[in-house]
């Protein structure tokens, strides 16, 4: 008789000894996937293509700027008004082309749009949702919502020594130090839509897809003459499913519809609004991405099938329940292993009692 084996998700994640502690660059003691998942969100000013940059690592997420014949479209602005001003003072490293328009992928970065120099006179283009949804973490959820962020990025760990935060897995902190005193300065909307939207804007064709995410007006930017989607759909980790913040439970499922698009537009290169983007190999009829699995599997890659028991190596808990199909091998050691951890809590990666979130999404489900 075959002795059948199974995995210890805990134990894989938590090992007794020291077996998987890494040190990072300022002496954190972590996992030493969490410290690899350091690297790839790490600060760097990206050329994405001709004519398109994005900064990783700047704070939580990325900013995104696109050149068209009439100047450039910045999409999302960040935490603060120091954020936004950083990247703008790289950019001026690459162009000093004007900033004549900007798109917010959904209201999570939104908070510096004011450093951009005649930003109130600007056409601002987003989901219809964005100012509301900003409105609602500023008011009703707001105290819950403040105490869930100091506790999801380790607000109060130091980012050096044994206990410091080595990333918070989409992005090397909440908000960047070096960006105090993290002045708001969002704009509001100019444009919204709420359906499959098409403008001419900065003198490039764009078209909006509602995608919901982690947020409900999350949108997909797809740039045909530029072969460039930049969306909140793939990043280098999964959004957590049960946001600490106070906010309703994630179903992973209505990433689906977003996915089976993101794939329809066969783009040369995708930017997300967090982490690295990524350029695909256009020869030949199977179209790999690298980091991505099959452009055939790319709709397919998380299947919220509730009722399965199949567990996926190196995926946290909360996805056991998602099936994930990936023949190349590519696509499940970045996007579902502990980089969803990183994410969901710097605790997660110094204390084995963390690993209890879990729970709370067993229950919700």
């Amino acid at each position: 008789m075959t002795k059948m084996t199974t995995r210890n998700d805990l134990a894989a994640s938590f090992a007794p000894d020291d077996t998987a502690t890494g040190i990072g660059p300022q002496g954190q003691r972590a996992h030493r996937l969490a410290i690899e998942q350091a690297s790839r969100v790490a600060e760097r000013f990206e050329e994405v293509r001709e004519g398109v940059w994005s900064f990783v690592g700047n704070g939580l997420s990325n900013q995104t700027f696109v050149q068209g014949p009439q100047g450039l479209i910045a999409i999302d602005t960040g935490e603060s008004i120091q954020e936004m001003q950083c990247a703008i003072n790289r950019l001026r490293e690459k162009t000093d082309a004007p900033i004549v328009a900007v798109i917010y992928t959904h209201f999570h970065y939104v908070a510096g749009t004011a450093a951009i120099p005649g930003s109130e006179s600007l056409p601002i283009w987003s989901h219809a949702r964005v100012v509301t949804n900003r409105r609602r973490t500023g008011g009703e959820i707001a105290p819950m919502y403040q105490r869930g962020l100091v506790q999801q990025f380790g607000i109060r760990l130091p980012l050096d020594g044994p206990d410091g935060v080595v990333s918070v897995g989409l992005g090397p902190f909440f908000r960047n130090p070096a960006h105090a005193p993290f002045t708001t300065g969002f704009v509001p909307t100019t444009n919204v839509f709420d359906t499959p939207t098409s403008a001419t804007i900065a003198g490039l064709q764009v078209e909006f897809m509602p995608a919901s995410s982690n947020a409900d007006d999350s949108v997909t930017i797809w740039f045909p003459q530029l072969g460039v989607a930049v969306n909140n759909l793939v990043w280098p980790a999964l959004f957590n499913v049960f946001a600490i913040r106070g906010e309703e439970y994630r179903d992973p499922r209505v990433l689906l519809a977003g996915l089976d698009h993101l794939n329809a537009l066969n783009a040369e290169h995708l930017v997300g609004a967090h982490g690295p983007a990524h350029r695909h190999a256009v020869e030949g009829p199977d179209r790999r991405r690298p980091g991505l699995g099959t452009v055939g599997d790319l709709p397919v890659c998380v299947r919220a099938d509730l009722r399965t028991t199949r567990g996926v190596a190196g995926v946290c808990p909360v996805v056991r329940g998602a099936l994930v199909r990936d023949p190349v091998g590519a696509l499940a050691p970045q996007y579902f292993s502990q980089g969803l951890a990183t994410w969901l809590g710097p605790l997660a990666l110094h204390e084995p009692s963390a690993a209890s979130w879990c729970c709370c999404v067993r229950c919700a489900l």
